[in-house]
C-alpha cells in the first residue's frame, strides 16, 4: 500500500493480452499519505473510468475480473465484495486475509515490520481503529457469496502464510464463492514477478485458464464447479 506502481507485473499483463484479454492496470494513492478507504475509492473510480472507456477497446463492460498482487489483492477482494459492484470474478495473489489476527500475533520472522505497516495504511494501530481493520479484512466478507475467485501463493511465502490463504479459500467456499487456490511450492512472496521462474509460468498458466472459465462462459460460476481447490505440490 505504501508503494510499487501499474508497471510491476508488466510481463503478466502482456501475456494475458497476449491470450485474448483486454489488460488495464491502474494506481492507487499511497500511504502513509492516504489512508484506507481512500485506495479503496480509487479502484472503484478506475472501474467507472474502465466501463466508460471499454467500448473504444472493443471490450465487454460487463465481464471485468479483477487482478490484484498482495496490497493489490486485498483491494481487488474488497472491490468484487460490494453488491453493485458488477465484477465477474477475481484473482487475488497471497492475499492479506485478516488484519485483526495480524496485528495481534504478527508472524516470525516479520521482515516487513507488519504493524508499522497496518499503521500507515489505516491511519492508525488497531486498538485506535478497530472497524477499519476488521472491515478491511477480506475474511470478514466471505458469509456471502462473491463472484468466482482464484487464490495463489507461494508454499513458503512469509509475509501472507499459505495457512492463511488456505483459510480464506475455506471461508469463501463455505459462504458459496466458487473458489480455487493453487498453492506454488517453494515459493516467496511476489515470486510471480520473475517472469521466466516456473512459479511464475504456472500460476499465469492457472490465471489465463481461470479468466477463460469466467470470462468467456455465460454462467461462470457452474463452469467452477470441481475446481474449488487444484493443489500444485512438490514431490
Amino acid at each position: 500500500w505504501s508503494g510499487g506502481d501499474r508497471a510491476e507485473g508488466s510481463t503478466a499483463s502482456k501475456a494475458l493480452a497476449a491470450a485474448g484479454f483486454v489488460v488495464v492496470a491502474t494506481d492507487y494513492r499511497l500511504a502513509p499519505a492516504h489512508h484506507y478507504p481512500e485506495q479503496l475509492s480509487d479502484v472503484q473510480d478506475s472501474l467507472t473510468w474502465i466501463r466508460r472507456l471499454a467500448p473504444q477497446w472493443k471490450a465487454d463492460p460487463t465481464r471485468i475480473a479483477l487482478l490484484g498482487r498482495s496490497a493489490g489483492s486485498q483491494l481487488a477482494i474488497l472491490t468484487a465484495a460490494e453488491p453493485a459492484s458488477g465484477i465477474t470474478s477475481v484473482v487475488a495473489f497471497y492475499s492479506p486475509v485478516d488484519f485483526v489476527v495480524g496485528w495481534k500475533e504478527p508472524g516470525w520472522p516479520d521482515p516487513v515490520h507488519a504493524r508499522d505497516v497496518f499503521t500507515d495504511y489505516f491511519g492508525g494501530t488497531y486498538d485506535e481503529l478497530p472497524e477499519r481493520y476488521r472491515e478491511a479484512s477480506p475474511i470478514a466478507h466471505t458469509n456471502r457469496p462473491l463472484p468466482p475467485t482464484l487464490l495463489i501463493s507461494g508454499g513458503r511465502d512469509q509475509l501472507v502464510e499459505l495457512s492463511f490463504s488456505r483459510q480464506l479459500a475455506e471461508r469463501l467456499t463455505a459462504g458459496g464463492t466458487p473458489t480455487a487456490l493453487v498453492t506454488i511450492p517453494w515459493a516467496e512472496h511476489a515470486f510471480d514477478l520473475i517472469p521466466q521462474g516456473i512459479g511464475s509460468q504456472i500460476a499465469l498458466h492457472q490465471v489465463i485458464r481461470f479468466l477463460k472459465l469466467t470470462l468467456r462462459t455465460s454462467t461462470p460460476t457452474q463452469s467452477l464447479k470441481g475446481t474449488r481447490v487444484i493443489p500444485i505440490r512438490s514431490g
